[in-house]
């Protein structure tokens, strides 16, 4: 029998310990209210975190405001075209003056058929 209460008090010794261990409903409480405090942190971080629809309206009013690439592109090579398209009409009209000058001199005499035909072909 005495072996039996020696057991017995021994487990009744490691409940104890088990029990003293363990979390109080004071302990549980503060857990909660500091639980409760990472969660209204987690909600503002939340609500400061960049997501996905976020970026999509970012990116569009960034769109509305600035240009693409494709759009300089597009503007660089229309305008390059109208460059030489100027240029061209500025050499058109260049060349049909020096054609009627070297024909006017020569059809009044003051070059002859050479020096005509010498000026012709500088131009």
């Amino acid at each position: 029998m005495n072996e039996f209460a020696t057991k017995t008090e021994e487990q009744f010794f490691e409940i104890r310990e088990t029990m003293s261990a363990m979390a109080t409903k004071q302990d549980l409480a503060s857990l909660e209210s500091k639980v409760d405090g990472l969660e209204s942190r987690f909600d503002g971080l939340e609500s400061q975190m960049l997501t996905v629809d976020k970026m999509a309206e970012m990116e569009g009013r960034l769109a509305t405001k600035f240009v693409t690439k494709v759009y300089l592109d597009e503007k660089l090579a229309n305008q390059t075209v109208e460059i030489f398209e100027r240029l061209d009409r500025r050499l058109g009209k260049d060349r049909d003056f020096k054609e009627t000058l070297v024909g006017t001199l020569s059809r009044r005499s003051l070059i002859d058929n050479q020096e005509a035909g010498n000026l012709r072909e500088l131009i």
